[in-house]
């Protein structure tokens, strides 16, 4: 677990990189010298009771898991952290959830926000997806070699 703390501390590439917070349950693998690397690195370790925090990590784990990571054979840690770092991108700006009323989780962070903020409010109390005489253009964007895919109406 330290070699694990100081590889997720590392400077140049290290996951922790310009974070100041690490959220964890209580589990025992968490030991002393874990946070103390951590600590030493200015992030502070914050324990939850686990029953606050599964539920999501669980439901983003099974997420990457099913539409990212099973797709692929990763053949260096790089193009893993890629994946990770492209689907992290993918969930935040991109991908509608339920729990949310199929909203995004950042839409001001999605480089398509204004057009869809227009496209909401032209089609407000209108049945989604109803295509009527001139109805707007729907727009994919895929990322990930078309692996994760971003569908959008453009503003009319």
């Amino acid at each position: 677990m330290e070699r694990l703390a100081i590889q997720m501390t590392d400077y140049f590439d290290g996951l922790l990189k310009g974070k100041r917070f690490f959220f964890c349950d209580k589990d025992p693998l968490y030991t002393q010298k874990f946070k103390r690397i951590l600590e030493n690195s200015c992030i502070k370790v914050q324990q939850v009771p686990s029953p606050v925090c599964n539920p999501y990590a669980e439901r983003f784990v099974k997420s990457i898991k099913d539409e990212c990571l099973r797709n692929f054979v990763f053949l260096s840690e790089g193009m893993l952290r890629k994946a990770v770092s492209e689907y992290e991108i993918y969930y935040n700006t991109e991908r509608p959830h339920q729990n949310l009323d199929n909203e995004l989780i950042s839409p001001k962070e999605n480089e398509h926000y204004e057009e869809l903020r227009l496209t909401r409010e032209q089609n407000k109390g209108k049945v989604p997806y109803k295509w009527e005489n001139g109805g707007s253009l729907l727009v994919k964007t895929g990322r990930f070699g078309g692996i994760l895919n971003f569908y959008y109406r453009k503003a009319s």
